[in-house]
């Protein structure tokens, strides 16, 4: 009865603290692109549910879900964004320059 949202958040939090711990001048990018992700995810999530009225609620199992929601797209579909965003973000630019920088 444990839906993917917890794991989820796990799987990218814990990574992007380690991240950020080891290259602290990637915060601004992980930032950035945490915000970035939530214009996304309107448009990936938000624009289609106000094309289609009533896609989200047909989509997603509001069973193991919160119901909150900001601004059309729920709370979980939100925060997942914002913390895939400030992972993803600055990975790259990790992967490309391991060493570190303090």
């Amino acid at each position: 009865d444990l839906h993917s949202f917890v794991p989820t958040i796990l799987a990218f939090g814990i990574p992007t603290l380690i991240l950020l711990w080891l290259r602290p001048d990637l915060m601004p990018n992980s930032i950035f692109v945490a915000g970035f992700s939530i214009f996304l995810a309107y448009c990936f999530i938000g624009v289609p549910e106000l094309l289609t009225p009533g896609w989200v609620n047909a989509t997603w199992q509001f069973d193991y879900l919160s119901g909150i929601r900001i601004w059309i797209v729920p709370l979980e579909d939100f925060i997942w964004f914002i913390v895939g965003g400030a992972f993803i973000g600055p990975l790259y630019k990790y992967w490309k320059n391991n060493s570190l920088i303090r």
